[in-house]
């Protein structure tokens, strides 16, 4: 089975938080989906961020932003900015 995983779970297992263990047991065995993190990785930002991009880009959606680093990674991996 495919999880949605956001990036606070695999802060809690990377820096051995006490939800570590109930991480690692919920999601042994499963493939593990975070494709925000991709574009944080890629793009140097937030990951917060970064779901926001990847929001827009799954739904096929333009981006509103004041944020000019959002609207520069947008642009760069095609999706629409509002101006």
């Amino acid at each position: 089975m495919k999880i949605i995983a956001d990036t606070n779970t695999f802060i809690a297992v990377a820096l051995n938080e006490p939800e570590k263990k109930l991480v690692i047991s919920l999601t042994e065995g499963h493939d593990l989906v975070a494709p925000a993190l991709k574009i944080a990785i890629e793009h140097n930002t937030y990951a917060y961020d970064a779901y926001f991009l990847e929001c827009a880009l799954s739904h096929r959606s333009p981006l509103l932003t004041l944020d000019r680093q959002m609207r520069e990674i947008a642009g760069k991996i095609g999706i629409k900015i509002m101006e």
